[in-house]
């Protein structure tokens, strides 16, 4: 009974312990003007957050570096592909990639794009890529695993999608695997983990109406 009472004491000690880690904290406030469906990728110890709209519908191709040791903001180069939301991205041996979303016009009408690029850290800039080939869209599904970059699904302003297509860095070229077995969707979640990707849930039309999924897929990617 002692041992017993010495062992929930000692639990009850760790978890006092544990308990600040497992806590909230407000970290420093973004600088920029609020806004929602920004792209984004992280490289070591740095996010980097790239245009997006806010409540007015007024769009951004401005660049900011939230650095996570110091809980500190750097505005950064401007996006050069104009105005974005909507984009999506990953990294891969410490660039960033942004590929897809909504891009404005000069008459400020939004357009589904397929544009690709590249953001070196080391030197602040951004250079272009490969198109992706695939249809042009918008909240597409992305993530890196094994050195490659993943990409698929999607809304090109019109029809959801349903094809995946994987980037080669080395190469600078894309490869179409075999599409989602399920019907189009955007707005899903995607896990890397042990050679597959794991789509979860998402947004899909069914004769106008919309939908929401709560089903996962797995696709293997191999070794």
């Amino acid at each position: 009974m002692k041992k017993l009472c010495l062992l929930t004491l000692i639990f009850i000690s760790w978890l006092a312990q544990a308990q600040p880690s497992l806590s909230w904290q407000k970290l420093s406030t973004a600088p920029m003007t609020p806004r929602v469906d920004f792209g984004f990728f992280t490289i070591d110890s740095d996010f980097y957050m790239i245009g997006g709209i806010d409540s007015a519908l007024h769009s951004y191709h401005d660049v900011w570096r939230y650095h996570i040791p110091s809980n500190q903001w750097m505005q950064m180069d401007t996006f050069p592909g104009g105005d974005i939301a909507e984009t999506t991205g990953f990294s891969i041996n410490k660039k960033g990639y942004i590929c897809t979303g909504i891009y404005i016009d000069s008459f400020q009408s939004p357009l589904c794009g397929s544009l690709f690029w590249e953001y070196d850290p080391s030197i602040d800039k951004w250079t272009r890529k490969a198109d992706f080939p695939g249809d042009t869209r918008e909240q597409a599904d992305a993530i890196a695993y094994g050195g490659n970059g993943y990409l698929g699904l999607g809304y090109n302003c019109s029809v959801m999608l349903r094809d995946l297509w994987r980037y080669s860095p080395d190469s600078d070229s894309w490869y179409k695997l075999d599409s989602f077995p399920a019907i189009g969707r955007t707005n899903s979640n995607i896990v890397a983990l042990n050679n597959s990707l794991y789509f979860i849930g998402g947004l899909f039309i069914t004769i106008q109406l919309q939908q929401k999924s709560g089903d996962m897929i797995l696709h293997s990617i191999g070794g």
